[in-house]
């Protein structure tokens, strides 16, 4: 069950990247909203920023943070 949850991990290139363009974003246009601001930012879109969360389930569910 280990592998299988560890080969459900998934690596999300460039998310430094993603982070500092969501946070500068953001600060830029406090008023937008996500669909509006954050989203044409974001290489892929929404599919992009599902990624990470999915990953760190995973991590979780293997005992790690």
């Amino acid at each position: 069950m280990e592998k299988e949850l560890i080969g459900q991990l998934t690596a999300v290139p460039g998310k430094k990247l993603i982070l500092r363009r969501t946070v500068d974003t953001s600060l830029a246009s406090p008023e937008g909203t996500v669909a509006e601001v954050i989203l044409p930012v974001v290489r892929g879109g929404a599919k992009t920023l599902r990624r990470p969360p999915r990953a760190a389930r995973s991590r979780r569910a293997l005992g790690g943070r």
